[in-house]
């Protein structure tokens, strides 16, 4: 059975991309569907997105730490 918090979270993200990224494009094929998608979410979600498993950081703050105090 499905977790309600997972559900939350993919909605959320669904959400998210069809406004960010949907509603301000046309796509003429399949190929610049893959890159608007590959580009929106390596470029702008994950870089903003706080993520749980590392203390609520976004990912460039969790590198900059890592790099910080990991040797």
């Amino acid at each position: 059975m499905p977790c309600g918090y997972n559900a939350a979270a993919t909605e959320a993200f669904f959400y998210t991309l069809k406004t960010q990224l949907t509603h301000h494009e046309r796509f003429m094929d399949k190929y610049e569907v893959e890159l608007g998608l590959f580009n929106y979410i390596e470029t702008c979600y994950n870089r903003r997105r706080r993520h749980t498993a590392i203390g609520c950081r976004i990912t460039a703050e969790f590198e900059l730490y890592i790099k910080a105090y990991v040797v």
